[in-house]
This record gives structure tokens, sequence and C-alpha cells, in this order.
């Protein structure tokens, strides 16, 4: 029987379960180094956002108050090839800022580093400017003290994007590296309410009935 030169691990390669315990661990491995460097990626990406003048913060976040909006899209996502148990909703953030002065745009745009310009309607000289998932979040609690009118959608939109950003893996002993954890319907519902919360905030319901 063979037998594998510097076993430096002490691992018995005859055995099964260790063999696949050994490989799983440097997957592992392998994958929080790549986080940690995304981690680091992301807060360089970020630190532009984080370190604006508080008179640009200000003035973007009145522009944002008076011509931006909050919204939340939902969708059915299944991955290929499984069961319909597989089926289930996905939220995402989007935020907009729509006007017809594009040099407004590419300057909050240039000022944050974020988003994209589109054209609203091609028959309309209207454009957006668009931002979605985490980076809407960021941009939201940098303007968010600043906020008056959307206040509460930031608030809300915040606390959704957080939920949503938390990772739905759950690492056990199988031999890949972990496995899908998908939503309960409570926690689908509480999506859901904070969804249509903001949806009503958006067509200037009254406040004191908002949930928190």
């Amino acid at each position: 029987m063979s037998k594998r030169k510097n076993n430096k691990f002490n691992i018995n390669w005859e055995d099964e379960n260790q063999v696949k315990e050994y490989h799983r661990q440097y997957r592992l491995k392998k994958k929080m180094n790549r986080l940690i460097e995304r981690q680091k990626e992301t807060q360089l990406f970020y630190s532009r956002l984080h370190n604006l003048p508080l008179v640009d913060i200000a003035y973007i976040a009145g522009l944002f108050d008076g011509e931006g909006c909050i919204s939340i899209s939902s969708g059915i996502w299944k991955r290929p090839g499984r069961a319909n148990i597989n089926i289930r909703t996905q939220h995402s953030l989007n935020v907009t800022i729509a006007n017809q002065h594009t040099p407004t745009l590419n300057y909050n745009k240039d000022r944050t580093g974020l988003g994209n310009i589109y054209k609203d309607s091609p028959k309309r000289q209207n454009y957006k400017w668009c931002v979605s998932c985490s980076r809407a979040m960021e941009f939201l609690k940098v303007i968010k003290p600043y906020l008056k009118i959307k206040a509460p959608q930031a608030e809300l939109a915040i606390k959704l994007q957080e939920m949503i950003g938390q990772r739905n893996i759950k690492l056990d002993n199988n031999p890949r590296l972990g496995k899908v954890v998908y939503l309960t319907e409570k926690e689908l519902q509480e999506r859901d309410k904070i969804r249509t919360e903001i949806m009503r905030l958006n067509h200037s319901y009254p406040l004191d009935k908002r949930i928190l």
C-alpha cells in the first residue's frame, strides 16, 4: 500500500473522511483569504464616499430629498436544474436621482464614485443616476443624517439591505464548502413588510403609521 511522502498534515490518505475534511478546510482557507482581500478592496472603494466634505454630503442629501427615490424590487429566483423547493424571493435595493440637468447628476456620480447615469425615456430629456444593493446602502448611510423628507425610507432601506447582506451559508461537515440556507417564511414576510412600508412612504401616506 503506497504512502504519500512529506505528510506534514498527519493525514491518513486512505481514510476517506480525513481526506474530505482536509479538502474542505483547504477550500475554506482559500475562501477566507478571498473574503479578506475583497473586504480591503471594498473599504478602499468606499473611502471617497465616506470622506466627502460635509458641504458636499449636505448638498447631495438635499438633492436626494427633492429628486431622489428609494425602491425595493422583488422577484423569483430559482437555482438552475434544481427542484421547485429551491425557488425563493429576492429583494434588491435601488436608489435613483432623476433630473434633466445632467451636470448635476454627473457631479453626484463623480463626487460619490457610485452609480451610472441613464436616459429615463427616449422621448423625454430626463436622466437618472442609479445605484443599487450594498452600494446604495452605503450611499444612504452617508447622507441619512442630513435627510429630512426621505429619512424614514432610508432607515428602512438600510435595515433591509443589511438583512439581505447577511450570508445565507452555513458551514458543516459536508464535503462541499457549505450549503445554502434558504429564508424562512417569517424572514420573507419581514422583508416584504419593509418593502411595502417604503412604497407607502413614497406615496406620502401619514408618517405616524410607519414601522421602524
